[in-house]
């Protein structure tokens, strides 16, 4: 608690929640399919009014069946979901963001309660450059030249761990200690996507988010895109990889558009743009470029064209019915999903009318 905070309204607000428990020992099985780095690590428990949003990343595609399993009253009741399908590709460009978000939260906490090391200094750094998240050890990367070359990432690991050797150790407590906990909380829990800068204070307390805001830098889909040299960089970006150059307005360029939608987007940014789409990097150049590219052959793969405007999902929304016999001491009021319509993810509703679940899923590559 800060010291502005009222211990009465706090306790208040944790008694109403804990008196009207619905879910208890929450596990989810997604029938064989492997999801990794699924956030909340560890499921919660849900409460009448509670809100549960789950994101995650899977590896295999095609049909599954998710089941959700919880206590109520010391009972084990069961939900199964059928005829999901875990798409191929597409979905909602908020998902891999959030995503980041909260791993990137999680790595924080970590940081905070066991301290700094290579291996999650480098994860929040990697994260932090490639979903244009800032956090305390990237606040002025955009700066930097080398941040899209694997050494030049490892030297500003590098760079973070000797300043944290000589660092006095960090206040357990106090304004700044409750500010970096509060940080990493909010982006461990965050239930929608950061966008850059990211608010985040530094160990004296102080934001160095005022020197990033006026920085050019824009959030294009999940990408984020950094001016560099008169040009935009994606930085999903690799400097050892090759590059096929497309001249902006040329045949190749339209033909290019035709073939990947999905590039529209990021060429809009103008005249110069790199950007990656799946195993190839493009680069919009003044001039006439290439007389052809390869297109990436992910995509060609598995993307199936969608109706004009239609919104590509990850998995279908299932609502399940209401459990058959509610009993006093937890009601189970009937269910509703107002969001049930939404075009993301897939939803889990329907165990209390103000409870909702929601798991966002997106495929890893």
């Amino acid at each position: 608690m800060r010291p502005s905070e009222r211990i009465d309204e706090k306790v208040d607000s944790l008694f109403t929640k804990m008196s009207t428990p619905v879910l208890a020992d929450i596990s989810l099985d997604f029938g064989g399919n492997i999801v990794e780095e699924l956030y909340p690590n560890t499921l919660p428990d849900l409460f009448a009014g509670s809100q549960l949003v789950l994101v995650g990343r899977y590896r295999q595609t095609g049909p599954a069946t998710i089941t959700l399993r919880g206590d109520v009253n010391g009972e084990e009741q069961v939900f199964t979901y059928a005829d999901n399908t875990f798409r191929t590709s597409g979905g909602d460009e908020f998902i891999p963001r959030l995503w980041a978000t909260r791993a990137i939260g999680n790595l924080l906490q970590q940081i905070r309660l066991q301290g700094e090391s290579e291996e999650l200094v480098a994860s929040v750094v990697n994260l932090s450059i490639r979903y244009g998240i800032i956090t305390p050890y990237t606040s002025y990367l955009i700066e930097e030249d080398d941040i899209f070359s694997q050494l030049g990432r490892q030297n500003l690991v590098d760079d973070v761990m000797e300043e944290a050797e000589m660092a006095p150790p960090a206040e357990a407590s106090g304004g700044a200690a409750v500010d970096r906990a509060e940080t990493a909380g909010s982006m461990a829990e965050a239930s929608a996507p950061m966008a850059l800068p990211t608010m985040v204070t530094d160990e004296d307390g102080t934001s160095p988010s005022q020197n990033v805001a006026n920085q050019p830098v824009r959030l294009v889909g999940s990408k984020t895109f950094v001016w560099r040299d008169g040009r935009w960089l994606d930085t999903a970006y690799d400097p050892s990889q090759p590059v096929q150059e497309v001249g902006f307005a040329s045949d190749t360029y339209f033909d290019l558009l035709s073939a990947v939608p999905e590039i529209g987007p990021y060429f809009a940014l103008g005249e110069q743009v790199v950007v990656v789409m799946g195993d190839v990097t493009y680069a919009v150049v003044p001039g006439a470029g290439q007389e052809s590219v390869t297109l990436p052959q992910e995509l060609i793969a598995t993307t199936t064209p969608l109706p004009a405007g239609a919104t590509p999902v990850v998995v279908e929304a299932v609502v399940t019915p209401a459990l058959a016999t509610p009993t006093p001491s937890s009601p189970v009021p009937s269910p509703q999903s107002p969001t049930a319509s939404l075009p993301w993810g897939w939803l889990i509703g329907g165990v209390a009318a103000a409870v909702l679940f929601i798991a966002l899923l997106w495929r890893r590559k």
